[in-house]
């Protein structure tokens, strides 16, 4: 049985030899990297996926402790409530799943069979709006016809659904509430907006996205909100620009970082500050690094894909 180290040589060279061109290499981190999180200086919990595909969270505190799965690795996050109460989910058949405490089995919302193309959930966490896509086990030929802007709201503790009925043909690319959780927002494939006032069902054409939609509850600032300093990212790893001074100053060295044949993907997946700003979170490598802004020592946190933090922890 051959090894890991002759399996990624056999594969190197048989990408060589197939494509002409070398395999890349992700390069590796310049910065002194500590064997634990001791050096953080920081209070804030985060969330990171911890499967493919964006599948699976755990909450975790940035320095290490504290970790406590909450959605398993069969579905992935739709939307969740700023303190993480509720979470709408899917799965790779885009079905409607709910959680309310860590670690909780999934409950999938029976009325759908598939085809949950949005799902979001109100500020005050008591509806799930929903709108579907195309059947496409249909033939394509007649996908089009199983196609309108239906609206469907979810209470997340009966599973019951109200439906709102359509007054187009046309997909719902987007849907989002508004602040005062009694109205909705879409946005459909032909570029038309509606503002829908779920009490009365009335629909409002609009051009263009109204002011008031609620906030995301997920974060990933890329910009300090106290300082302006924003984040920037490379090959060659993060660097802090200070656009007051009109200068950078780097954060995080990655060395080494060379593409091979059809390499695309970012070097740096993910990067976005804290919020003290004393630390950045970043994805490097299919794993979750800690760097502190000050020392720039650099610690892992987790094998995982991406991060966010709450709005509401």
């Amino acid at each position: 049985m051959m090894n890991r180290s002759t399996t990624t040589v056999l594969l190197a060279t048989a990408l060589f030899v197939f494509t002409g061109c070398p395999a890349g290499s992700m390069g590796e981190i310049t910065n002194e990297i500590s064997e634990d999180l001791s050096f953080v200086d920081d209070e804030q919990v985060l969330f990171y996926n911890s499967g493919v595909n964006n599948q699976g969270v755990v909450r975790i505190n940035i320095d290490g402790s504290d970790a406590v799965e909450y959605v398993p690795d069969s579905v992935r996050v739709r939307d969740v409530t700023a303190d993480a109460s509720l979470w709408a989910l899917g799965d790779p058949d885009n079905q409607l799943y709910t959680i309310q405490s860590p670690g909780e089995e999934p409950r999938r919302v029976e009325f759908f069979d598939g085809r949950v193309s949005e799902a979001q959930i109100s500020p005050d966490g008591q509806t799930i709006a929903v709108t579907l896509h195309a059947d496409f086990s249909l033939p394509q030929s007649q996908q089009a016809a199983t196609v309108d802007d239906t609206v469907y709201l979810v209470d997340p503790d009966t599973h019951e659904v109200e439906i709102i009925d359509n007054w187009t043909d046309q997909w719902v690319h987007f849907i989002y509430w508004l602040d005062d959780g009694e109205s909705l927002y879409l946005e459909l494939e032909n570029q038309e907006n509606f503002i829908l006032d779920l009490d009365s069902k009335e629909r409002t054409r609009v051009d263009s996205r109204p002011d008031q939609l609620a906030e995301r509850t997920r974060k990933s600032p890329r910009i300090c909100e106290a300082t302006g300093v924003e984040l920037k990212t490379f090959d060659s790893g993060i660097h802090l620009y200070f656009p007051d001074e009109e200068r950078t100053e780097e954060l995080v060295g990655i060395e080494g970082r060379e593409r091979g044949f059809h390499d695309y993907l970012p070097t740096i997946d993910q990067a976005f500050f804290t919020e003290s700003c004393n630390s950045v979170v970043f994805v490097y490598s299919q794993t979750v690094w800690v760097v502190d802004v000050d020392s720039k020592i650099v610690g892992q946190l987790a094998k995982g894909r991406s991060a966010f933090m709450l709005s509401g922890i």
